[in-house]
């Protein structure tokens, strides 16, 4: 009779410098948010953009319709409703050209003021 065998090894833990499964790296990317634009004097947009991209980029999103809905969601008060306002007329533009007017429209010194509905 042979000899009964031996219960298998349990798998060694994973070094430090092991790269994460890709499931976790998804759960992660996916977990990371968008910072708020609210269009206010005291935000940095340059910041907001670089964190955008950061975002898209490391959830893999690829598409210009998806980035755009992306964005709406990061966009609240004064910047949403500009969006809203000017995104009806210029439904095919891509990302690029919502980040270049938005930088124009909400670069600061503004030399306009701007005015809340009630």
């Amino acid at each position: 009779m042979p000899p009964p065998a031996s219960p298998p090894s349990p798998p060694s833990p994973p070094s430090p410098t092991t790269t994460p499964p890709l499931t976790l790296q998804f759960s992660m990317a996916s977990a990371i948010k968008l910072p708020v634009f609210r269009g206010v004097g005291n935000e940095d947009l340059d910041w907001f953009w670089f964190m955008v991209s950061a975002v898209l980029e490391a959830q893999g999103v690829m598409n210009d319709k998806i980035k755009k809905a992306t964005l709406m969601s990061a966009l609240q008060d004064h910047a949403l409703t500009w969006y809203i306002e000017h995104s009806n007329d210029h439904l095919d533009v891509g990302i690029e050209e919502i980040q270049n007017v938005l930088n124009i429209e909400f670069s600061w010194p503004k030399t306009k003021t701007i005015h809340h509905r009630v």
